[in-house]
């Protein structure tokens, strides 16, 4: 199973239903990630990103599971 870290929640990636890059209110990025807990649907942000192509790698290491924040 693949998963990926945001400080203390461990995100399995199965569970993810949604992932999204989007502007955060500072005119940064970020990638917000919509995953299932049971029958609840949860949601979690990575840190601002200056620019855009710096959320769409970081995307791209949640999508395949080499992304863990706060490590």
């Amino acid at each position: 199973m693949t998963w990926a870290r945001f400080g203390d929640v461990i995100i399995p990636l199965s569970s993810v239903s949604i992932m999204r890059i989007q502007t955060a209110p500072d005119s940064k990025w970020c990638v917000e990630v919509s995953f299932y807990q049971g029958t609840y649907l949860s949601s979690v942000q990575t840190p601002a990103f200056a620019t855009k192509p710096e959320a769409e790698r970081v995307a791209e290491r949640i999508a395949h599971g080499t992304y863990w924040e706060g490590v």
